[in-house]
């Protein structure tokens, strides 16, 4: 919603609060309030104003969000509206999952519907009801992105309609009276699917007439068709929807990186560090080392923290291109198996972690604690992913793939899980011990914690001695 706050009618205001249930006292407190205000502007030495609105409320006003708020209800209300006449379907993330049709933020509102034509064009008759009703303007995502293509011209009207071959301005900017509630097909000669070339030079604006004869209507069939300009079938899809709003927030580009987004899925490790990678937003100076600029290769990859990380890991950082973050992660992903990808991608989310808990909580990590992150994190969501787990997997369970599942023993045998965490900051060590029989049942159980310092692999080792003497005593 574009500029939600300035364009708020007091009398769609006065009419919300009193649907509410506020009492007519009230109410007149509150448009007194925001219609009461005038400003100035202090140009040099000379004050201009007052200047007098008739709509909108003030964005510093501490009363101004609860407003906005009960506001907002009428296009809640609105939307469920139109769910109840089955005009608006929702989504579901899951069979008995509630159905989510609409989420407001704080100038933005994200509608869910089926992606056809119907359904499209009652969202946008659903919007323009709320503008008229509040004043405020709404823009839609599939407004922005339809064209019209010319065919015969009697159903688009020449001005305020995207039909000019102009991607980033398809209306007409010529201003003129003669084109007011004229359809595109006056400009065409009489009987004749040409355009009249006169008429059009002597109306349009220079811009204008030559993109007015850039279309081919030889070529273009005898209908006039709205079509999505962001798929080359002019079928709106939500995956094209989506790409292009990230390209039109200035993230990465998406059509250049298709393939390391589909390698990253593809990868047996934590949703949310596959999501971590997409997401990085970068400082001037990197607060871990404080000596370089902070960019994304660098708090991943280059910075002397990260460094240690990857040395720890097993990964020779310097055997690979270092000059983009995604080529370099490209080529590092291709030169691993299944299992140490994971084990890459989960390193990459703990760095970033441990860079924002020392900017965020003044709290510092350390190489040892980071690494050990990883194998914990990565441990603890292959066992959440296994057949007794409740938990679905994300991605489908392929053999040898690095996800780990408890595998049953022998008929009348014991299987012993082992697991050990490093604790740096108490300079200690922990054991987990698990012995389960062939149906899965808890035989025993045990933890252990030595105070002594040392690095992942040698507390592993000493979980794994650790379970043998356990197994001694049993």
């Amino acid at each position: 919603m574009s500029k939600a706050y300035d364009r708020i009618e007091w009398d769609f205001l006065k009419s919300m609060l009193k649907k509410v249930g506020f009492s007519d006292w009230w109410i007149y407190l509150i448009i007194q309030s925001v219609s009461t205000v005038f400003y100035s502007i202090l140009h040099g030495e000379y004050e201009l104003g007052p200047i007098i609105p008739t709509r909108g409320i003030r964005q510093v006003d501490p009363l101004s969000p609860y407003l906005f708020i009960i506001c907002a209800e009428s296009l809640t209300a609105l939307i469920n509206n139109y769910e109840r006449k089955h005009w608006l379907h929702g989504i579901k993330v899951c069979r008995r999952a509630l159905v989510i049709s609409h989420m407001l933020f704080a100038d933005d509102v994200y509608f869910y519907c089926k992606a056809d034509v119907q359904e499209a064009f009652k969202v946008l008759q659903l919007l323009e009801i709320y503008e008229a009703a509040s004043g405020q303007q709404a823009k839609s995502l599939v407004a922005e992105g339809v064209r019209w293509r010319v065919g015969s011209g009697v159903n688009i009207n020449i001005l305020n309609q995207p039909w000019l071959p102009d991607d980033h301005h398809p209306y007409v900017s010529t201003v003129s009276q003669t084109l007011e509630n004229k359809c595109v097909n006056s400009l065409m000669k009489i009987g004749i699917k040409e355009w009249d070339l006169d008429i059009i030079k002597d109306v349009f604006n220079n811009r204008d007439q030559k993109l007015i004869s850039d279309i081919d209507l030889q070529e273009s069939g005898d209908k006039d068709m709205l079509y999505w300009k962001h798929e080359n079938s002019g079928l709106y899809s939500v995956k094209s929807a989506y790409r292009w709003i990230k390209f039109n927030k200035g993230r990465w580009c998406i059509e250049d990186k298709t393939s390391i987004w589909a390698k990253l899925w593809s990868i047996k490790a934590l949703p949310k560090t596959l999501n971590m990678i997409k997401r990085v937003q970068i400082e001037a100076l990197c607060p871990v080392c404080h000596v370089d600029s902070e960019t994304i290769l660098h708090s991943l990859v280059t910075c002397e923290f990260a460094q240690r990380c990857w040395d720890i890991l097993g990964i020779d950082i310097q055997c690979f291109k270092l000059t983009d973050f995604v080529d370099w992660l490209t080529e590092v992903l291709s030169t691993c198996n299944l299992k140490k990808q994971a084990e890459c991608i989960t390193l990459c989310w703990a760095l970033w972690r441990a860079r924002n808990d020392l900017v965020w909580n003044q709290r510092s990590s350390t190489v040892n604690r980071t690494v050990a992150a990883v194998k914990q994190y990565l441990t603890q969501w292959s066992l959440s992913q296994g057949k007794s787990s409740s938990m679905a997997s994300l991605q489908p369970i392929v053999k040898g793939d690095g996800a780990e599942t408890w595998v049953k023993p022998n008929p009348h045998s014991v299987k012993v899980s082992v697991d050990a965490a490093v604790f740096d900051d108490k300079e200690a060590v922990g054991f987990g011990l698990v012995a389960r029989d062939s149906d899965n049942n808890l035989i025993q159980a045990r933890t252990r914690i030595h105070n002594r310092h040392t690095i992942p692999v040698l507390a592993e080792s000493m979980a794994i001695k650790e379970a043998l003497s356990w197994i001694d005593e049993m």
